[in-house]
């Protein structure tokens, strides 16, 4: 298992259809990608995510199945990132280097940063305009059982910070695209800047 954690994405994704076709499921290659995100390309945590798929009891593994019964870890991290960087204590450098530690490379962080900021201001807006949680789920395309966290993490920013982080994400991507920072400075940058 540990020669495999050194693989390449596209070596482990092969890796990860070996495995499953081992215990009998199948997943299609999308899926499978999916998978090997969600268990962070850790073969370990790969392996007990198959487990849980193999105890549906199901032939072939759809892409909600996967999203009921394997809880994304990096996604986990993101929201936990942004957590401490609006708390006045917050440690979002460990939280940080606790993400690059896994080896996801910083271009990818980004995009999910700002992803998670979208929600958290589509969630505020909906709020603002007395959608309930179901509503609110739909417009935004989530499972319902995610959608307490963000409502929760909404409260806590105003528009004021909303807008300011939104001013500092596009800045960064634009100045990672253009080649005039790079992405690990300017993610450590944002998280001791806000």
């Amino acid at each position: 298992l540990q020669e495999y954690n050194k693989l390449s994405k596209p070596s482990f994704n092969k890796y990860a259809k070996e495995l499953i076709s081992q215990y009998g499921i199948t997943i299609s290659s999308d899926l499978i990608t999916l998978l090997s995100q969600y268990s962070n390309f850790d073969t370990q945590r790969l392996e007990n995510n198959i487990l849980k798929l193999k105890l549906l009891g199901k032939e072939l593994i759809n892409k909600e199945d996967i999203q009921l019964l394997i809880q994304d870890t990096l996604q986990q991290d993101i929201w936990k990132l942004l957590d401490e960087m609006n708390s006045k204590e917050g440690k979002p450098l460990k939280i940080l280097e606790d993400i690059l530690t896994q080896k996801v490379d910083p271009k990818y962080i980004l995009p999910m940063i700002i992803r998670n900021i979208r929600l958290i201001t589509q969630t505020k807006y909906l709020i603002s305009n007395n959608y309930n949680y179901s509503q609110i789920a739909s417009v935004l395309k989530i499972p319902p059982f995610t959608l307490p966290p963000i409502v929760q993490t909404s409260n806590r920013y105003d528009w004021g910070k909303i807008k300011s982080k939104y001013e500092k994400l596009s800045n960064l991507d634009y100045e990672i695209k253009v080649g005039r920072i790079d992405s690990k400075l300017g993610l450590t940058l944002f998280c001791t800047t806000i």
